[in-house]
């Protein structure tokens, strides 16, 4: 999870440094109360942000200088999945920026204490629980943007889901045929050349009535939720993360694992 967030943070400084140089770096720093922290920081020369977007870019779909919300530049994911990660793993997340004078972002962390005692680590047949945030799901995502299934594969990640991710029918189909089998569909309802809602019907006869989440900008769930077999739950674009899962966990409460 934490190379996931430098990676982002290091392809921002690359994306928006023309000229200058990005450098990766990490220190110790005195903690608030007391003890030390470590600091990464990725710091870049490039065209840095004006005062007034420094909260607004860890938003979702935020993006400084683009209103008019072109794909090509990117969805605004990343920051604020930036920031979610981070919160995950009980850092903190600070930006220092200005217009023209490049941008730094620290991520901060309690430095642990070493093992009082090697031989007090866990033996080879010790059992451990999982996460208590972990969902125990299998998940088949179906939509062709891939910047939207890389952000899937990043939040679903944290929470311990199985995950593939395809673009359309066809590929759905191979994922069946090559023996994979989902308890939960997430199918974007307008495919280039598809409809989300048959093509969830289409896999239910496969697979039995797999609860079905549908993302969609469409504002009839009426004509939504009328079609297929077993439960389905329409979610409206823009998702915020902390919702999608939700809705990932009240799927795999209502339903019978179809395995």
């Amino acid at each position: 999870m934490l190379a996931r967030v430098l990676n982002n943070l290091v392809s921002n400084a690359i994306k928006f440094t023309s000229k200058g140089d990005v450098e990766v770096a990490v220190h110790e720093a005195p903690a608030p109360d007391e003890g030390t922290d470590i600091v990464l920081s990725v710091t870049d020369t490039g065209c840095g942000i004006d005062p007034e977007h420094h909260a607004k870019v860890f938003e979702e779909f935020y993006q400084v200088g683009n209103a008019s919300r072109d794909r090509s530049a990117g969805l605004g994911l990343g920051l604020s999945i930036v920031q979610r990660t981070v919160a995950l793993l009980h850092g903190g997340l600070a930006m220092h920026s200005e217009s023209g004078q490049g941008t730094r972002v620290d991520i901060r962390f309690p430095q642990a204490a070493p093992p009082a005692r090697p031989e007090a680590e866990a033996s080879p047949d010790t059992t451990t629980e999982a996460p208590t945030d972990s969902i125990d799901a299998r998940i088949l995502a179906i939509d062709d943007e891939r910047e939207i299934l890389k952000s899937l594969e990043v939040l679903l990640g944290q929470f311990g889901i199985e995950l593939r991710c395809v673009a359309d029918r066809a590929g759905a189909l191979e994922e069946l045929s090559c023996g994979y089998r989902p308890n939960v569909l997430i199918v974007d309802y307008r495919l280039r050349e598809d409809n989300g809602v048959a093509l969830i019907g289409a896999l239910r006869e496969r697979l039995g009535p797999v609860p079905a989440l549908v993302v969609t900008g469409d504002t009839e769930p009426g004509r939504l939720l009328g079609e297929g077999r077993g439960s389905t739950t329409v979610l409206y674009k823009p998702i915020e993360g902390l919702r999608l899962i939700e809705a990932v966990r009240q799927a795999r409460a209502e339903s019978v694992d179809t395995v």
